[in-house]
């Protein structure tokens, strides 16, 4: 792959911390997911679980703004602790009555962002049905952040 050598990384942040629409944040969700699918159907599980968790923290961030009636992202939740997130969205409530509940203890365990410096954690059968649990979430909270 060639690099273009006229491409320069933004040096600095053009935002202010919490400056994040959450109509991008939303859409970014939206796209990690796609990305997701994509690794799952090569077979790459592990990629597809980390992708597939981002989209769902992007989701979760986005239902906490629409609590709240916000635009941007408040600073307090530009975090990756799920911990943080579900609480903020206000979802866990409905969480339990629609059967995720279970489902949501295992992906809160077991996803997080060291799974970016981890290779092949997840194998075959595994990997297939944890992903195929987050996709429940994620289409879940996909429903919620419309």
């Amino acid at each position: 792959m060639r690099i273009d050598p006229s491409f320069k990384m933004p040096a600095n942040r053009k935002i202010s911390k919490g400056g994040s629409r959450l109509t991008l944040i939303r859409a970014s969700g939206v796209e990690r997911f796609e990305d997701a699918q994509s690794l799952y159907n090569s077979r790459r599980w592990h990629g597809a679980i980390y992708l597939a968790g981002y989209a769902i923290e992007c989701l979760l961030k986005c239902a906490a703004g629409q609590r709240t009636g916000t635009v941007y992202l408040d600073s307090m939740l530009e975090t990756h602790k799920l911990d943080i997130l579900m609480p903020a969205s206000g979802l866990l409530p409905e969480l339990k009555t629609v059967g995720l509940f279970t489902i949501w203890s295992t992906f809160s365990q077991r996803w997080d962002t060291s799974l970016r410096y981890t290779c092949n954690l997840f194998r075959d059968k595994d990997g297939r049905l944890f992903f195929q649990q987050i996709t429940q979430l994620y289409e879940w909270l996909w429903l919620r952040t419309r």
